[in-house]
């Protein structure tokens, strides 16, 4: 018994010792309409997390901000459509919008979007959208926003509006509007002296150097290099002022005074600007316009820059490549060095200069070409064929430049010129000017065999139908004589309506027709000149109608008459209009010939010395007219009046 009861009593004190619970029975029927019990949680499962607080609009502006500085245009419409879910936009978020648009280009869009801030934006708004117009090269949408903005400016927008100056004055200059580019130049002066900063005397500068105001550039930069308050003016500024000397008045003075006071800045620390190759070839050609430069200054000044290694032998960066910029800038250099020395001294001087740069291994294709430039003005085609030479020699490429300088200072020898035009072909190195002055040289000499050849030659390489080209053909044929001169005028005229062909042209082409008993061209030719508004001259005029009137043709030389008189200028003369008159008899036509002897007549015409014979030469002529059959009746002697002429006079040219 004692047993039993330990082994019962062990088992109920076992921990996984299980009880069963008495479970009440329910019946099936019960079950069935029972409610279905409520599932029970799962055990450790959490409560579902409460929905996150919007950001904040700080934030919102951060992650915008970041988008824009990154020009990710993509990006700042998305977080732009973020913050719109959360906050009504302040007026920073819609300035950094702004800023992003502008940075990534979209000038159109600034333009949009300003237009949707509430009250019209603030200054930095408008300040971001004119500037992002002047930046897309709209400066008078920028200027005509910035005048229609009601804000109070400040430095910002200033500078803003000197940015759009400078491209409304690039703009108008380009377009040859120089009064409007003037006014956007004197506007930036007045805005740079508002501003009293650096950054907008240099910005009012570059308006005025675009504008292509001298006067204003050169006190601007007075303005800023008299602010003792800032600092010096930078190299920009400086070399822009030096630029501006060579068409200001006393520029040859301003350029040695602004000169040598860059030099005393860098050497005394002033500025950290030092005067590179640019700024050496801006100070040399402020000299070439008012008497050219001395040529112990010129050795000189390149004796300085190749001491403070503005000139290198290859123009080497120090990285084994060579530095194009850098090249282009010496040769700048060299060439306004070589332009200022032939100025003055004229091919001698230049080409003392042209032995010391050969010496220090600064040959260079401007050099030659400036060199020989000089040759060309003097004719000189000795000396520009040795240059070509020793250019040859030292294995420099003459451009098309060089090429056609040499060929013009061939001047009238019509085979050299051939000759060298053959050697530039061969160098690959052929351009319509130089084209133009083998065949001006052709003209001279009177050789249009010759002239038709190098014509030729230059449809062959392609340039035949050139401007230059076609116009110093016409003139070299026009020169010589040619009959064809005229058609090919008037067909150089009617392809290329924009070209501006001298009187001179016109005039020997019309003479070289009349010559030739062409005057079906010479008559085209005088309209097409009148439609262009050339006058030819009256010696012209009256050779013109002689021609056409013993030709028989005397309504076209009528026409000629008729519009001279309608323009005001000088009829031609008597004696051309009685030939005029007799061809009119010679072809029956009486009365025709009588409206044109009233035409004399108010040109104070008179067919006898004596007034009486001279007022009865009218009635004679109807009594003899009538004689001969000529039906004139008996009301058309008040309206003998010529039937108005169609186009050139009935002519429309041979082409």
């Amino acid at each position: 018994m004692r047993l039993l009861l330990a082994l019962l009593s062990v088992r109920a004190t076992q921990p996984w010792a299980v009880r069963r619970r008495a479970t009440p029975v329910t019946p099936r029927r019960a079950t069935r309409d029972a409610a279905p019990a409520a599932p029970r949680e799962a055990v450790g499962a959490r409560a579902p997390p409460a929905p996150a607080k919007p950001p904040k609009i700080g934030e919102c502006n951060e992650h915008l901000r970041r988008r824009a500085k990154a020009r990710d245009a993509a990006g700042l419409r998305r977080e732009w459509r973020a913050l719109r879910r959360h906050h009504e936009p302040n007026d920073r978020s819609w300035g950094i919008l702004l800023d992003g648009l502008a940075r990534v280009g979209d000038a159109d869009a600034c333009l949009a979007t300003l237009r949707a801030v509430p009250g019209g934006g603030n200054v930095v708004h408008h300040t971001i959208v004119v500037d992002a117009l002047a930046r897309a090269g709209r400066g008078d949408a920028a200027l005509a926003l910035y005048a229609a903005a009601a804000f109070k400016e400040n430095a910002r927008s200033r500078h803003a509006r000197l940015r759009a100056l400078t491209q409304a004055a690039r703009d108008a200059t380009l377009a040859g509007d120089v009064e409007r580019a003037r006014g956007h130049s004197r506007a930036a002066e007045a805005v740079a002296a508002e501003c009293g900063d650096a950054r907008g005397f240099q910005t009012a500068v570059a308006c005025c150097r675009e504008a292509r105001d001298w006067e204003a550039l050169l006190r601007v930069y007075d303005a800023h290099a008299a602010s003792a308050h800032l600092d010096a003016p930078d190299g920009l500024a400086r070399t822009a002022a030096l630029q501006a000397c060579r068409l200001a008045r006393h520029g040859a003075r301003r350029a040695h005074e602004l000169w040598h006071a860059w030099r005393r800045d860098a050497d005394g620390g002033m500025t950290r600007d030092r005067p590179d190759a640019f700024a050496y070839s801006a100070y040399a050609a402020a000299f070439a316009p008012r008497g050219g430069l001395d040529l112990d200054d010129a050795r000189r000044l390149l004796r300085d820059a190749e001491r403070h290694g503005v000139l290198r032998p290859r123009g080497f960066n120090g990285t084994g490549r060579v530095d194009r910029r850098a090249e282009q800038n010496q040769m700048n250099l060299l060439a306004s060095l070589l332009e200022g020395c032939a100025a003055r001294g004229g091919v001698g001087d230049a080409l003392v200069l042209v032995d010391d740069m050969e010496a220090r291994g600064l040959a260079h294709d401007a050099g030659y070409a400036a060199a020989i430039a000089a040759c060309a003005r003097e004719l000189d085609a000795d000396t520009s064929g040795g240059l070509v030479q020793r250019a040859g020699e030292r294995e420099v490429a003459l451009g098309p430049r060089a090429w056609a300088l040499a060929v013009k200072a061939c001047g009238a020898d019509a085979a050299r010129a051939e000759r060298r035009l053959r050697a530039c072909r061969a160098a690959r190195a052929a351009s319509p000017h130089a084209y133009a002055f083998c065949l001006f040289a052709c003209g001279s000499a009177r050789d249009h065999r010759r002239a038709r050849r190098v014509r030729r030659t230059a449809a062959d390489d392609g340039l035949g139908a050139q401007p230059r080209v076609a116009l110093a053909f016409v003139a070299a044929l026009s020169r010589c004589g040619q009959p064809d001169a005229a058609h090919h005028l008037l067909a150089c005229a009617r392809r290329h309506a924009e070209l501006d062909i001298p009187a001179g042209v016109w005039t020997n082409s019309m003479v070289a027709a009349a010559r030739c008993q062409r005057g079906g061209d010479a008559a085209a030719l005088y309209a097409e000149a009148r439609r262009r508004d050339v006058d030819v001259g009256g010696r012209v005029v009256d050779a013109l109608v002689e021609l056409l009137a013993d030709a028989g043709d005397w309504r076209r030389a009528w026409g000629v008459a008729r519009d001279r008189r309608s323009r005001g200028e000088r009829p031609p003369a008597q004696t051309a209009m009685a030939r005029v008159v007799r061809a009119a008899e010679a072809a029956g036509c009486w009365r025709e010939a009588l409206a044109l002897m009233d035409d004399m007549r108010r040109d104070d015409a008179v067919f006898y010395p004596n007034p009486l014979l001279d007022a009865a030469f009218k009635p004679g002529i109807m009594v003899w007219s009538a004689l001969a059959g000529a039906d004139l009746g008996p009301d058309d002697d008040d309206d003998l009046r010529m039937p108005p002429e169609k186009g050139d006079w009935g002519y429309k040219g041979p082409i």
